[in-house]
């Protein structure tokens, strides 16, 4: 992909070009996500914010069949994060494949009903300037990993901006070494990882290749070539060496679920965990 393929700083250079001749359009349209049916936004908080063992962040589901997951992840997210926590770093798969670029970002807002959520645009320079992250709106008009996010974002995260970042598969190891280093460094920042584990099994293949791949996170081994089912092994990669650089090393799982519980059939079962990283 031409991302990977371009020597480093050609594509930084590149990458803060289209950054500045994006902020200097002013063009950047808001994403307007439609309202969420059937879902009431009444979890309560979870746990109490404990300023010696705060969480940094953690692993949610972007698939909407399984939303009280989500929900319930966010609902104990935010009970548990830092109250000075100001953005959010939202990680997800590229699913269609069609990044023009190995991370790329969008500078555009997001209204979810009456929340509008605003790109962190600091953070977003940063990785511009050192990590080759390259602005490509249309990805995020079709990336559900992202959008599928916003709704509880803005019920449980409101007031908070955001840095979205889309991670093709074909991204290279240093590349996200570089992205995550960068962003390691970000202050009052909670990162977020939008992922679904095994998918197109029947119930127990699901489960068993859930199980697998959350012994793999927990390795945090990943030069070695596991074959693991997930839909954003490089997302996962960035998110653990995120946190382990911050300190957030204590894994809590707070929920594990396919999509049989909700009503799949056959061999169309989809993994989910919610996981929430703290220090210790």
């Amino acid at each position: 992909m031409r991302g990977e393929v371009c020597a480093f700083p050609l594509t930084r250079i590149l990458c803060i070009l289209i950054f500045l001749l994006s902020c200097a359009s002013c063009k950047h349209e808001t994403i307007t996500i439609p309202p969420l049916k059937n879902i009431a936004f009444e979890k309560p908080a979870v746990a109490q914010y404990d300023k010696h063992n705060p969480a940094g962040g953690g692993i949610v589901p972007h698939h909407l069949l399984a939303a009280p997951l989500i929900e319930s992840f966010y609902a104990t997210l935010a009970a548990r994060i830092d109250p000075k926590t100001s953005t959010i770093v939202l990680l997800g798969p590229d699913h269609r494949k069609c990044a023009r670029n190995a991370l790329v970002t969008t500078l555009s807002s997001w209204q979810y009903e009456n929340t509008l959520i605003s790109p962190d645009t600091k953070i977003l320079r940063r990785l511009m300037h050192h990590a080759s992250v390259c602005t490509d709106e249309r990805v995020f008009r079709y990336e559900h990993s992202i959008s599928s996010q916003i709704p509880f974002i803005a019920r449980y995260l409101k007031g908070k901006k955001i840095v979205p970042l889309v991670i093709h598969p074909d991204a290279q190891p240093e590349t996200l070494r570089r992205c995550a280093d960068t962003l390691s460094r970000c202050r009052n920042t909670v990162f977020i990882l939008s992922m679904d584990f095994s998918h197109y099994n029947d119930e127990q293949t699901t489960i068993r290749e859930d199980m697998e791949s959350l012994q793999w996170l927990g390795e945090k081994n990943f030069n070695a070539r596991k074959r693991v089912s997930l839909d954003c092994k490089g997302g996962a990669a960035m998110l653990m060496r995120i946190l382990e650089s911050a300190g957030y090393t204590q894994r809590e799982v707070l929920a594990h679920g396919t999509s049989f519980d909700y009503g799949a059939e056959g061999n169309d079962g989809t993994g989910y965990f919610t996981i929430i990283y703290q220090r210790r």
